[in-house]
């Protein structure tokens, strides 16, 4: 029988390929650049499961981890540095696989340049790609534990999986946006920002370790609900990064006054926060003066109106007055 967790893998997929990749599609300009940012996608999926197998076991585990499981490891500090080591497997060998499909194309002459309407796209279509083939390889790990309880439980119970696979794909976009927006200044700045990535790979990881460790004398349930708190930080870090590479730093601000310009009536309306539906960059919601229902686009965002100076001049002398 099939087990459960590879049905939720299957569903995770389908709705992270949904969601990002209608991102994607909104996000990449409609010219002959569109279809290489999908090939880039489709070719990301293979190299979560390939980095692992093909090179963090071979030549990270295999060779260190008898060392690191030598006596003299297992004292304090020696201790400790032997799990960091191992935290560090994953930054190490994934950042370079994630941005692999990406070199290559680009060295075939596929038109994927980091210029400023690509980072996004590009850096989007690399990490989901990327966390997609990672559902599946997680998903084999939990299959190959080989535990009843988990083989029993029906696939709908896996929730944690999925919320938390779900967050990886911009968790992993995040960590791509760096090399591929600073390579815009050359590919020296590129090797910079894959330095950057793995060391913010391995910040999102850490929590992990203390959790093992029971840092500070907290308890697994407490460094449980830490870890996934920071998961979350990082998922909004994440979508924040990726909407100021698309649109600019202004509309930001935009989001966070939530107001929208009606598309029907035109008017200034402050968007509902339950009664909507989010897909991808869109937004379905109901307008708050003439009451019917669109589709808002962060093109839809009001601007923010900053006062002009001899306003704010005038506003101070009638306060000290």
């Amino acid at each position: 029988m099939i087990h459960p967790i590879y049905v939720m893998a299957a569903v995770t997929s389908v709705v992270s390929l949904a969601v990002f990749g209608t991102m994607i599609w909104q996000i990449c300009p409609g010219d002959g650049r569109r279809p290489w940012v999908f090939v880039l996608l489709a070719i990301g999926c293979f190299m979560s499961p390939a980095a692992f197998y093909f090179v963090r076991v071979p030549l990270l585990m295999g060779p260190l981890d008898p060392l690191l499981k030598q006596p003299g490891w297992d004292d304090g500090a020696w201790s400790l540095a032997r799990d960091a080591i191992r935290l560090a497997y994953a930054p190490i060998t994934e950042e370079p696989a994630k941005l692999l499909p990406w070199l290559v194309l680009l060295a075939a002459g596929a038109p994927l340049c980091p210029t400023r309407r690509m980072v996004a796209p590009a850096a989007l279509a690399a990490g989901l790609g990327f966390a997609v083939g990672e559902i599946w390889l997680v998903a084999s790990f939990v299959a190959q534990a080989n535990d009843p309880k988990l083989a029993e439980l029906p696939w709908y119970l896996f929730g944690g999986f999925f919320s938390e696979r779900l967050m990886t794909c911009l968790t992993h976009t995040l960590f791509a946006l760096l090399p591929v927006s600073l390579a815009r200044k050359g590919w020296k700045w590129g090797g910079v920002g894959l330095g950057l990535a793995m060391l913010l790979h391995g910040m999102s990881n850490a929590p992990i370790l203390f959790m093992q460790r029971r840092a500070f004398g907290w308890s697994a349930e407490a460094w449980s609900l830490i870890v996934q708190l920071w998961l979350v930080a990082f998922f909004v870090a994440g979508l924040a990064s990726l909407v100021v590479a698309a649109y600019g730093r202004k509309v930001l601000r935009a989001i966070w006054a939530n107001r929208m310009i009606c598309p029907e009536c035109r008017a200034v309306y402050r968007q509902p926060l339950l009664w909507g539906l989010n897909f991808g960059m869109s937004r379905y919601e109901r307008c708050g003066v003439c009451h019917k229902w669109h589709w808002v686009t962060i093109k839809d965002l009001a601007p923010i109106k900053k006062p002009l100076r001899h306003e704010s001049n005038s506003e101070q002398r009638e306060g000290e007055a």
